[in-house]
Protein backbone atom coordinates (compact mmCIF):
# COMPACT_ATOMS: atom_id res chain seq x y z
CA UNK A 1 0.00 0.00 0.00
CA UNK A 2 1.16 3.55 -0.65
CA UNK A 3 0.31 7.06 0.51
CA UNK A 4 -1.30 9.47 -1.95
CA UNK A 5 -2.70 12.98 -1.63
CA UNK A 6 -6.47 13.45 -1.69
CA UNK A 7 -8.58 16.61 -1.85
CA UNK A 8 -11.67 16.93 0.38
CA UNK A 9 -14.75 15.51 -1.33
CA UNK A 10 -17.26 18.19 -0.31
CA UNK A 11 -17.34 21.71 1.13
CA UNK A 12 -20.49 23.00 2.79
CA UNK A 13 -21.92 25.06 5.62
CA UNK A 14 -23.04 23.61 8.94
CA UNK A 15 -26.52 22.69 7.69
CA UNK A 16 -25.20 21.05 4.54
CA UNK A 17 -22.63 18.98 6.43
CA UNK A 18 -25.20 18.02 9.07
CA UNK A 19 -27.33 16.52 6.30
CA UNK A 20 -24.33 14.36 5.30
CA UNK A 21 -23.65 13.11 8.84
CA UNK A 22 -24.03 9.38 9.42
CA UNK A 23 -24.11 9.56 13.22
CA UNK A 24 -26.48 11.14 15.71
CA UNK A 25 -23.50 12.42 17.65
CA UNK A 26 -22.18 14.33 14.64
CA UNK A 27 -25.56 15.91 13.89
CA UNK A 28 -26.12 16.92 17.52
CA UNK A 29 -22.63 18.39 17.80
CA UNK A 30 -23.23 20.59 14.76
CA UNK A 31 -26.68 21.68 15.99
CA UNK A 32 -25.37 22.65 19.42
CA UNK A 33 -22.32 24.40 18.01
CA UNK A 34 -24.34 26.46 15.52
CA UNK A 35 -26.25 28.10 18.36
CA UNK A 36 -23.07 29.43 19.97
CA UNK A 37 -21.35 30.32 16.70
CA UNK A 38 -24.24 32.57 15.65
CA UNK A 39 -24.54 34.10 19.13
CA UNK A 40 -20.83 34.98 18.96
CA UNK A 41 -21.04 36.92 15.70
CA UNK A 42 -19.93 33.91 13.63
CA UNK A 43 -16.67 33.62 15.54
CA UNK A 44 -15.70 30.39 17.33
CA UNK A 45 -16.88 30.42 20.94
CA UNK A 46 -14.78 29.43 23.93
CA UNK A 47 -15.39 26.04 25.51
CA UNK A 48 -16.33 27.82 28.73
CA UNK A 49 -19.15 29.59 26.84
CA UNK A 50 -20.85 26.28 26.06
CA UNK A 51 -23.64 24.74 28.10
CA UNK A 52 -22.75 21.06 27.90
CA UNK A 53 -26.44 20.12 28.21
CA UNK A 54 -26.83 21.35 24.62
CA UNK A 55 -24.54 18.47 23.61
CA UNK A 56 -25.97 15.80 25.93
CA UNK A 57 -26.62 13.23 23.19
CA UNK A 58 -23.03 13.59 21.97
CA UNK A 59 -21.23 13.70 25.32
CA UNK A 60 -20.12 10.01 25.41
CA UNK A 61 -18.48 10.46 22.00
CA UNK A 62 -16.96 13.93 22.49
CA UNK A 63 -13.35 15.01 22.93
CA UNK A 64 -11.93 18.48 23.55
CA UNK A 65 -8.61 18.99 21.78
CA UNK A 66 -6.01 21.63 22.53
CA UNK A 67 -3.96 22.46 19.43
CA UNK A 68 -0.38 23.55 20.07
CA UNK A 69 1.06 24.50 16.70
CA UNK A 70 3.72 22.14 15.31
CA UNK A 71 3.61 19.95 18.42
CA UNK A 72 0.40 18.48 19.84
CA UNK A 73 -3.33 18.01 19.55
CA UNK A 74 -3.95 17.14 23.17
CA UNK A 75 -7.28 15.65 24.23
CA UNK A 76 -8.06 17.40 27.51
CA UNK A 77 -11.57 15.93 27.86
CA UNK A 78 -12.57 12.52 26.46
CA UNK A 79 -16.12 11.10 26.49
CA UNK A 80 -16.70 7.74 28.13
CA UNK A 81 -17.58 5.81 24.97
CA UNK A 82 -14.64 7.23 23.05
CA UNK A 83 -12.21 6.59 25.90
CA UNK A 84 -13.33 2.99 26.40
CA UNK A 85 -13.43 2.15 22.70
CA UNK A 86 -9.91 3.42 22.07
CA UNK A 87 -8.42 2.57 25.49
CA UNK A 88 -7.30 6.17 25.93
CA UNK A 89 -6.20 7.43 29.34
CA UNK A 90 -8.66 9.78 31.02
CA UNK A 91 -7.09 12.88 29.45
CA UNK A 92 -3.91 14.55 28.13
CA UNK A 93 -3.69 12.21 25.13
CA UNK A 94 -1.68 13.49 22.16
CA UNK A 95 -3.74 12.43 19.14
CA UNK A 96 -0.69 12.59 16.88
CA UNK A 97 0.75 9.60 18.75
CA UNK A 98 -2.06 7.49 17.22
CA UNK A 99 -1.42 8.62 13.64
CA UNK A 100 0.82 6.67 11.20
CA UNK A 101 4.23 8.36 11.01
CA UNK A 102 3.89 9.08 7.28
CA UNK A 103 0.62 10.92 7.89
CA UNK A 104 1.48 13.01 10.97
CA UNK A 105 2.38 16.15 9.00
CA UNK A 106 -0.92 15.98 7.11
CA UNK A 107 -2.94 15.51 10.31
CA UNK A 108 -1.13 18.39 12.01
CA UNK A 109 -2.00 20.57 9.05
CA UNK A 110 -5.71 19.76 9.18
CA UNK A 111 -5.93 20.38 12.94
CA UNK A 112 -4.10 23.67 12.63
CA UNK A 113 -6.26 24.63 9.64
CA UNK A 114 -9.40 24.07 11.74
CA UNK A 115 -8.34 26.57 14.42
CA UNK A 116 -6.50 29.06 12.21
CA UNK A 117 -8.92 29.47 9.27
CA UNK A 118 -11.24 28.73 11.23
CA UNK A 119 -13.32 25.91 9.74
CA UNK A 120 -14.45 22.39 10.58
CA UNK A 121 -14.59 18.95 9.04
CA UNK A 122 -16.55 15.71 8.84
CA UNK A 123 -14.52 12.59 8.13
CA UNK A 124 -15.18 8.92 7.49
CA UNK A 125 -12.41 6.88 9.14
CA UNK A 126 -11.22 3.29 9.14
CA UNK A 127 -9.81 2.63 12.61
CA UNK A 128 -7.38 -0.21 13.32
CA UNK A 129 -7.13 -1.85 16.76
CA UNK A 130 -4.55 -4.02 18.49
CA UNK A 131 -6.87 -7.02 18.12
CA UNK A 132 -6.48 -6.72 14.34
CA UNK A 133 -10.08 -5.62 13.94
CA UNK A 134 -11.23 -2.73 11.80
CA UNK A 135 -13.99 -0.34 12.76
CA UNK A 136 -15.56 2.44 10.72
CA UNK A 137 -16.33 5.73 12.42
CA UNK A 138 -17.41 9.26 11.66
CA UNK A 139 -15.53 12.20 13.17
CA UNK A 140 -16.80 15.77 13.25
CA UNK A 141 -14.50 18.61 14.35
CA UNK A 142 -15.41 22.24 15.04
CA UNK A 143 -13.16 25.13 16.12
CA UNK A 144 -13.16 26.83 19.51
CA UNK A 145 -11.23 29.90 20.63
CA UNK A 146 -7.97 29.35 22.52
CA UNK A 147 -8.29 29.09 26.29
CA UNK A 148 -4.68 29.26 27.49
CA UNK A 149 -1.28 30.63 26.52
CA UNK A 150 0.47 28.61 23.84
CA UNK A 151 -2.69 27.30 22.20
CA UNK A 152 -3.47 28.01 18.57
CA UNK A 153 -7.05 27.13 19.48
CA UNK A 154 -9.24 24.28 20.65
CA UNK A 155 -11.33 21.74 18.72
CA UNK A 156 -14.58 20.10 19.79
CA UNK A 157 -14.74 16.60 18.31
CA UNK A 158 -17.30 13.85 18.08
CA UNK A 159 -16.21 10.35 17.08
CA UNK A 160 -18.87 7.65 16.83
CA UNK A 161 -18.80 4.29 15.10
CA UNK A 162 -20.86 3.75 11.98
CA UNK A 163 -20.16 0.01 11.79
CA UNK A 164 -19.53 -1.89 15.01
CA UNK A 165 -17.60 -5.08 14.27
CA UNK A 166 -17.36 -6.11 17.91
CA UNK A 167 -14.34 -6.77 20.08
CA UNK A 168 -12.66 -9.56 21.92
CA UNK A 169 -11.20 -9.13 25.41
CA UNK A 170 -11.11 -5.58 26.69
CA UNK A 171 -7.31 -5.50 26.76
CA UNK A 172 -7.31 -5.89 22.97
CA UNK A 173 -9.31 -2.74 22.38
CA UNK A 174 -6.46 -0.23 22.06
CA UNK A 175 -6.43 2.00 18.98
CA UNK A 176 -3.40 1.52 16.74
CA UNK A 177 -4.25 4.11 14.12
CA UNK A 178 -6.78 5.38 11.62
CA UNK A 179 -6.90 5.86 7.88
CA UNK A 180 -9.02 8.52 6.25
CA UNK A 181 -11.66 7.30 3.78
CA UNK A 182 -13.14 10.72 2.93
CA UNK A 183 -13.29 14.22 4.36
CA UNK A 184 -15.79 17.06 4.03
CA UNK A 185 -14.79 20.60 5.01
CA UNK A 186 -17.20 22.80 6.98
CA UNK A 187 -17.16 26.49 6.05
CA UNK A 188 -18.38 28.36 9.16
CA UNK A 189 -18.21 31.71 7.37
CA UNK A 190 -14.48 32.40 7.18
CA UNK A 191 -13.69 30.53 3.97
CA UNK A 192 -11.50 27.45 3.61
CA UNK A 193 -7.95 26.55 2.65
CA UNK A 194 -8.34 25.48 -0.98
CA UNK A 195 -4.79 24.14 -1.06
CA UNK A 196 -5.39 21.53 1.66
CA UNK A 197 -4.90 17.87 0.78
CA UNK A 198 -4.93 14.78 3.01
CA UNK A 199 -2.52 11.87 2.84
CA UNK A 200 -4.43 8.59 2.51
CA UNK A 201 -3.38 4.97 2.10
CA UNK A 202 -4.50 3.16 -1.07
Amino acid sequence: MEWVSKKPEFVGNLDEISARCKTESGRRLIAGYAKYLHANGNHPPKFTDLDISDFAASTPHIALGSVIKDHRCEFRIIGENLRERMSFPTARVNYYDYVPTDRVASVKRVMEMVVETPCGFRADLQQVYTSGQLMYAEAVALPLAPARDGEAGQILFSDQTTEDLGFGPKENQALLGANLVRRDIIDIGHGIDHTFEDMVRV
